[in-house]
This record gives structure tokens, sequence and C-alpha cells, in this order.
């Protein structure tokens, strides 16, 4: 590799880097808030959901810090030759686990929809898990097909036409359930204030159109590059390794550093009591841990103050309700 694109492949490594270790952080965070009386909350859908999410940037963000190492290792212009097969896995690979991540956050923007409209949709998790699972599955069968049948060159363009077409995916999976939550939440005047509403729909509808925008752009260009519309993955002239870095930078270090801003844990939540930290707001629409829908009553919250935006705690606790139930309430916090 040239020195001159030596340094662009090294910063990336550093951020990807410090973006895992703020996972990490945030995980940690979440823990210090629990109190040994919510002794449910681990294992409600709404810690899973935040927990799951975190571990899996973090798995993210390091796979794409090792996949960068090695291609500094790996580096090697034949197309055609085993390198170049580990090389595309490296590429390839860590894209995967960005989307199951993403992925995550569109399977709680649905659930939050469907529990909003009091619909029950009880495979749900189920499908989303299937899903996740098959295309891990045609991952390794085309990588394992690839390698025995020393189709090195054909590896990259296949791997790029699942990662393109999972984009393409993701990104409808986002502007669909982003605006349908969206909508939903401006429709329900009576529960919450305006300055509330308005801050909830600001943030998810940027992100709804923050990363769609990004994922439609690398799956079309991906999709098009394996069907042979682009003759070459790289533009003419342009270096492999600050073309791979914008990239990685723009599709998926962006968004996990957007995402990370608006789902952020402050050091300062950790020393409030659990009441205050983990303030039940105003909702009707209570989901039980079997996916049925409850509808209980309003409640409002006593003051604008109680409201925390949309994704500041976005994946929720577990609470239980008053008759010991162990019903779990969305609340205008968890979206």
């Amino acid at each position: 590799m040239a020195d001159e694109y030596l340094w662009l492949v090294y910063t990336e490594i550093a951020l990807f880097s410090i973006v895992s270790i703020i996972c990490v952080i945030q995980l940690v965070l979440h823990y210090r808030i629990k109190s040994p009386a919510q002794g449910s909350a681990a294992q409600s859908a709404g810690w899973s959901f935040r927990k799951y999410f975190h571990v899996l940037l973090c798995l993210a963000n390091s796979a794409r810090t090792a996949s960068l190492v090695l291609e500094i290792a790996l580096d090697n212009d034949n197309a055609d030759s085993m390198r170049a097969w580990w090389n595309s896995l490296a590429h390839s690979f860590p894209s995967l686990l960005f989307l199951s991540t993403y992925s995550v956050l569109i399977l709680f923007w649905a659930q939050l929809y469907y529990a909003a409209t009091l619909v029950s949709y009880p495979l749900l998790r189920p499908t989303f898990v299937f899903l996740n699972i098959s295309i891990y599955c045609i991952f390794v069968v085309v990588s394992m097909l690839t390698a025995m049948l020393h189709a090195y060159s054909e590896y990259q363009i296949y791997t790029l036409f699942i990662i393109g077409v999972i984009h393409l995916i993701v990104a409808a999976g986002f502007i669909y359930y982003g605006v349908k939550v969206s909508v939903q939440l401006s429709s329900r005047k009576n529960r919450y204030t305006f300055s509330a509403r308005s801050m909830v729909l600001k943030r998810v509808l940027f992100l709804a159109i923050f990363c769609t925008v990004i994922f439609l752009v690398r799956g079309a260009y991906d999709v098009a590059v394996a069907t042979h519309l682009f003759q070459d993955y790289y533009p003419e002239g342009a270096s492999h390794y600050a073309w791979d870095g914008l990239v990685f930078f723009i599709a998926e270090l962006l968004p996990s550093v957007v995402i990370l801003i608006l789902t952020r844990r402050r050091a300062a939540d950790a020393n409030l009591p659990v009441n205050e930290a983990e303030r039940p707001l105003a909702t009707s629409i209570h989901l039980t841990p079997g996916g049925s829908l409850i509808h209980s009553g309003n409640m409002k919250p006593t003051n604008p103050q109680d409201i925390h935006s949309l994704l500041d705690r976005p994946f929720g606790d577990s609470r239980s309700s008053a008759s010991g139930r162990g019903v779990q309430p969305w609340t205008s916090s968890e979206l």
C-alpha cells in the first residue's frame, strides 16, 4: 500500500475503535442506572433491545476495525487470488453486522407502531430473527462455495449484490416505520405537549430520512456494480483505499455516530433515582411479554420536563403495572 494512503486507513481504524468504546460506555451507564429493585428489568423487551443494539453496534465497529487492519496486511492487486477472497470477506462481513444492528431499530419502531395502533403482532420478532439468520446462512454458503470453487473474483460481485439488496431493504424499513411512528405520534395530541411531540418528531424523521438516503445510495451503487451497470466498483483514477474509506465513513461510521448521539445515556442520569431516570410517561399502550396489548387509560406527565426526547432512551425498560402482572408500557421517550 502506498504510504500516501496509509493515514486514511489508520484514521478510520481509530474512529471505529472510538465508537466501539463509546458503545461499551453506554452499556455501562445503562447498567449503573438499574436498581436492584427492578429485578426483572434485564429480562424486559425494552432492556433487551437497548442491550442488543449497543452490543451489535460495538461488534460491528470492532469488526470494521479488524477488517481495516486486515486490509493493510492483505494488500493485493490480484483480484483472482485467495488473498483477494479474504479481502472481500473482510469488506463485506462487517457491513452485514452494521445492517443487523440498524434492523434492530427498525424492529423497535415496528413494535412501537403496532402497539400504538393496538395491533398484536406476536410473530414480528421471530420473523426478524429468522430473516437475519437466513441472510447470514446465505452469506456463509456463498463464501464457502466461492472458496472451494476458487471463484475469487466472482466472490466480490456476489457479496456486493447481497450487501446492496439488504441496504435497499433496510432503507425501505427505515422510511416506512419512521414515517408510521411519526404520524402516529403527531396524531396523539391529547397525550403529549406540543414541545415534546415536536422534539420527538424531529429526531425520528431526521434519523429515518438520514439513514434512508445513505442506505439507498449505497445499496443502489452496490447492486449496479454487481449487475454490471458500472464497469468497476472503484471510480476510474480513484484510490481503492480512499474510496473504501469514503464508503465506510458515510455508510457505516456516520449512521453509528448519529444514532449514538440520539440514543446516548447521559452520565448524569446514573446519579438519579430510578423513579427519576426511568419515570413512566404519558401512554395508554401496554405490551405484554407475550405480545398481547392492553389499553389501560391515560396518564399525563406532571410537567413538560418529565418528557425525555424520543430517542434519548429508545429501547426503554420494563415496568410492572399496578396489578403486578409484569406489563411493559411503551412510552413517548422509548421510540
